[in-house]
């Protein structure tokens, strides 16, 4: 692939993760990759939590001889995280987590939303009346300032669901 061989001529020490099409799933067209220093990532959203639902990627891990990593996941439930960080780490799958696609508790970290910010989403979702500029700069701001990580809401339940009932942060839900 011509994008990795300009890649490697100014980096050889960096691993090069590399995602399919369609969600990061589908691979047709991107592999083989001839790069020994590669990871193929996949996504992996409200599909079941059983071997079966991973064995496409397993089957690529060792078809392409390439490390595995769960690039994006999330938008679910505790019982579910738990389930799937457990299949994953069960077959040697590197995971991350995709925290911040939605607002709300399926996070670990919560953005409080204010009045002006929902007003101009309602809007943006053709589903209310425009705000002024104003109002919606205010909104925009004040979302801004509330996404520090002090002034988020904590939701230690998310946490020990993908770390493990015995993990304890010490925040607070």
């Amino acid at each position: 692939m011509t994008s990795i061989r300009a890649i490697r001529a100014v980096d050889t020490n960096h691993m090069l993760v590399i995602e399919g099409n369609c969600w990061g799933n589908n691979y047709a067209g991107v592999l083989p990759i001839d790069d020994r220093n590669t990871a193929l990532s996949f996504h992996k959203y409200w599909t079941p939590t059983t071997q079966e639902s991973i064995e496409p990627f397993l089957k690529l891990r060792e078809q392409y001889d390439m490390p595995l990593w769960n690039g994006e996941s999330g938008e679910n439930n505790n019982d579910w995280y738990a389930r799937a960080v457990a299949l994953q780490e069960k077959n040697g799958i590197g995971w991350s987590w995709w925290p911040l696609k939605k607002m709300g508790a399926g996070n670990p970290l919560e953005i409080r939303t204010n009045a002006n910010y929902r007003r101009l989403i309602a809007y943006l979702r053709s589903e209310g009346k425009k705000p002024s500029a104003r109002s919606a700069f205010a909104g925009l701001m004040q979302f801004a300032t509330d996404s520090r990580y002090d002034r988020n809401i904590h939701h230690q339940a998310v946490v020990d669901a993908l770390m493990g009932a015995s993990h304890k942060s010490g925040i607070a839900e």
